[in-house]
């Protein structure tokens, strides 16, 4: 029998976001999320997220900002978009699943957001390094002309998800 759990929602303002939160327009955004939602999603991980990432969440489920870059402390990387928590066809529980079927698991590292297979963003859930922000780097196979998600390396990008929205930016470049 599942456990119901009381749910308390905290409400706050954040008042400082930085520059960048305000100039962020999400797209493709899927359905409204409740607290219940993301509730389900915490109880099928055995984790739980942190409030700017619930609070994030809550008013924009997955989703494409008007970015295409993610600044981090050290490294910045190409941006695509958010995963949706649920509804639509890109969930983070369903990619999850994929991944399991494909044999590996990150454990408390939970994808969020993706460029292409090669810039995923993963949110850390572990006791240690809790809501930091990484990205996983999978190994190029040359002999193959492809990419092994089992192989790589998980680079740190930010110290939380607030953080990681604040470094959403757009950059318009020619190669």
């Amino acid at each position: 029998m599942k456990e119901k759990r009381k749910v308390i929602i905290v409400v706050y303002v954040i008042i400082n976001r930085k520059n960048n939160m305000e100039n962020l327009v999400f797209t493709l955004v899927e359905n409204k999320l409740t607290i219940n939602d993301i509730c389900e999603l915490e109880d099928f991980l055995g984790l739980k997220f942190p409030i700017e990432f619930v609070n994030h969440y809550l008013q924009f489920n997955g989703g494409y900002p008007n970015a295409n870059w993610s600044s981090g402390e050290e490294i910045n990387y190409p941006f695509g978009y958010f995963f949706s928590i649920k509804y639509g066809k890109e969930t983070i529980e369903e990619k999850l699943e994929e991944f399991k079927t494909l044999g590996f698991d990150y454990g408390a590292k939970i994808i969020f957001a993706i460029k292409d297979i090669r810039y995923t963003f993963y949110i850390d859930l572990s006791k240690d390094t809790y809501g930091q922000i990484f990205v996983r780097k999978p190994k190029y196979i040359k002999e193959k002309k492809n990419y092994d998600l089992l192989e790589g390396t998980w680079e740190y990008h930010c110290a939380n998800f607030t953080d990681f929205l604040n470094g959403l930016n757009q950059i318009n470049y020619k190669p």
